[in-house]
């Protein structure tokens, strides 16, 4: 299995694997709503499920290797935001509650 970049010029990392903006927007979809889901349950039922869970979860939903890496570096930056987010405290707290979670930015 051998990732291919597409259009390596390109600065937007879904284009530069060569996945359209519909299915990008399809992809960042299900990784978001995974992603609150996590969040949902970690701060109401203290979970404990991670990273490595979700990427094998969400990698299911790819249709080719270009898939797979886009949905992991979107996962990746999630969780470097969720615990920038988790470092700040409260102001964190209330920045997830608010969207700051999500990996759409």
């Amino acid at each position: 299995m051998k990732i291919k970049i597409i259009d390596p010029e390109n600065g937007n990392i879904a284009t530069a694997l060569g996945i359209s903006p519909e299915r990008e927007k399809e992809l960042d979809e299900l990784i978001d709503a995974d992603t609150q889901r996590i969040v949902e349950n970690v701060i109401k039922n203290n979970g404990k499920e991670g990273m490595s869970e979700q990427i094998e979860r969400l990698t299911e939903y790819s249709r080719h290797v270009n898939e797979t890496a886009y949905i992991c570096f979107m996962c990746g930056t999630i969780a470097g935001k969720l615990r920038t987010m988790a470092d700040m405290g409260p102001l964190g707290l209330i920045g997830m509650m608010f969207g700051g979670g999500k990996g759409g930015a």
